[in-house]
């Protein structure tokens, strides 16, 4: 595969290419001047915002009034990736870092910006994989603020208008080291095991949503140990607790504390809620096009953290919507379905389309009345 000229441009595929040859996981510049040497000719006004040493927002804007589409320029690390930066075709599956979180939302976002001339704000943040840096000095068009803001993460073409909260913690415990079978009493490893044990259990945590199903938490890291006849001085875990929308932060937070005693420390990495998002424009919006290039619409819960919580803390309305599944991500075979990104691709053109042609929120989905009179200007056309 190679980018060219031409039709090539507008190839989501083929941009694809392009983004995951540049690495982002530790600055996202080059990515984004790659991203402005795109826009720019395409009538877009492109500002680069500095958020830290070599981490940059990009806002690129077309015309006035047109919808927001908001996603982010860098990655995880490698982490283990055979080939991270070259991208494969594998039985329908296209293969790279970065690929479904989030550079293939990201390239159908601009290869629909380039196959239309119509109005289109697109935000490109940094550092979504680390503090959220990015999202939380992101500077939007005011019209988002009435209209809402479309966040592009692998949802699974669903949309989201909840999103899952989070707390990560680090449970550690000290002891005496020595022989397994002369120890008078549990050691540091089994402390920590029976803390989270305990934590999974909690009412609070352990109760099911009706419409979500229970929250779970997730062990990532375990470190003790050196040999196994020898108790270890000491353990540590960090675990990943995932709160569901209605979830009280506050009671999560005096379970999680109460797990500190003697034997075990607990300290609080980071949080962040459940937030929700009222009905918004261009989420009603993007609901419309997806129906009407994949005849359905889902909605299901974001289950993992995206801008756009700091979005919503700034008092943007959102919806969250992308191509592929979430499961892949950060992972040694992080894959899309070229099929999907092809899909978001239709589908994000036709909300451009559709917007710029008077489409209302409240109207039909289907019949005259949903877009109104076409108010065309060349260039593009509707998927």
């Amino acid at each position: 595969m190679s980018i060219g000229t031409g039709s090539d441009r507008t190839d989501p595929v083929a941009l694809l290419e392009r983004l995951v040859a540049v690495p982002s996981d530790r600055s996202e510049e080059a990515l984004q001047r790659l991203l402005a040497s795109l826009l720019t000719p395409a009538g877009f006004r492109v500002r680069l915002q500095p958020v830290a040493p070599g981490r940059l927002n990009l806002l690129a804007v077309r015309g006035r009034g047109g919808p927001v589409l908001c996603t982010h320029a860098d990655t995880v690390p490698p982490l283990g990736h055979p080939d991270p930066y070259r991208l494969r075709r594998t039985r329908g599956r296209l293969v790279g870092r970065g690929v479904v979180d989030a550079k293939g939302q990201l390239a159908a976002a601009v290869a629909a910006a380039l196959a239309s001339d119509r109005p289109l704000a697109l935000a490109v943040t940094a550092d979504e994989e680390g503090d959220g840096r990015g999202s939380r000095r992101l500077h939007l068009p005011a019209s988002a603020r009435r209209d809402g803001v479309l966040v592009l993460e692998p949802t699974g073409l669903a949309l989201c208008t909840e999103q899952v909260g989070f707390l990560d913690l680090e449970l550690s415990a000290r002891g005496r080291s020595g022989h397994v079978d002369g120890a008078a009493s549990p050691g540091p490893l089994e402390a920590v095991l029976e803390a989270i044990d305990v934590l999974r259990g909690h009412p609070l945590l352990a109760r099911p949503d009706p419409r979500h199903g229970p929250p779970w938490l997730r062990v990532t890291v375990i470190e003790a140990g050196d040999d196994a006849w020898r108790l270890p001085a000491r353990a540590r875990a960090l675990v990943h607790l995932a709160l569901l929308p209605g979830t009280p932060m506050e009671e999560v937070r005096r379970a999680v504390h109460g797990l500190t005693g003697p034997r075990v420390r607990v300290r609080l990495d980071d949080e962040g809620p459940p937030v929700s998002s009222p009905a918004s424009p261009v989420g009603e919006a993007a609901r419309a096009a997806l129906r009407a290039v994949t005849g359905e619409a889902p909605s299901r819960l974001m289950r993992s953290w995206t801008d756009a919580q700091h979005l919503a803390a700034r008092g943007y309305p959102w919806a969250v919507l992308g191509a592929g599944e979430l499961d892949s991500a950060h992972s040694t075979a992080e894959w899309l379905a070229e099929r999907d990104l092809r899909t978001l691709f239709r589908v994000l053109l036709r909300l451009v389309e559709d917007w710029a042609a008077g489409w209302r929120p409240g109207a039909q989905e289907s019949g005259a009345g949903l877009w109104g009179p076409p108010a065309r200007s060349g260039g593009g056309g509707r998927p």
